[in-house]
């Protein structure tokens, strides 16, 4: 049996919230390129002369991206725990299942 294979085995009934965490932790990946991206434009309208509401507007965006950035966050790790502990409560039982026999 590969590493693969016993690690799909182990987590049988719990892919749900391990596929929540992967997403999670991907989207913040890709979301993580924005504040940079957003600071390049507000250092850009700020060399040359721009309404000051692209400015407001490149602020609303920077909060808009971190707030999204702490809600990806959140499900990658808090859906994570959860998968991990309820794997470990599968493992136990089976090993406690195996020592009464």
């Amino acid at each position: 049996m590969t590493f693969l294979s016993r690690m799909l085995a182990i987590t049988r009934g719990h892919r749900g919230l391990l596929s929540i965490a992967v997403l999670g932790s991907v989207l913040y990946t890709a979301l993580s390129v924005l504040p940079a991206l957003i600071i390049r434009q507000m250092l850009t309208v700020l060399a040359h002369p721009s309404p000051a509401s692209t400015l407001v507007w490149l602020g609303l965006a920077m909060v808009a991206a971190t707030a999204l950035m702490a809600v990806t966050r959140y499900l990658e790790g808090g859906f994570g725990h959860i998968a991990a502990f309820e794997v470990l409560h599968d493992l136990r039982m089976r090993i406690y299942e195996q020592l009464q026999r």
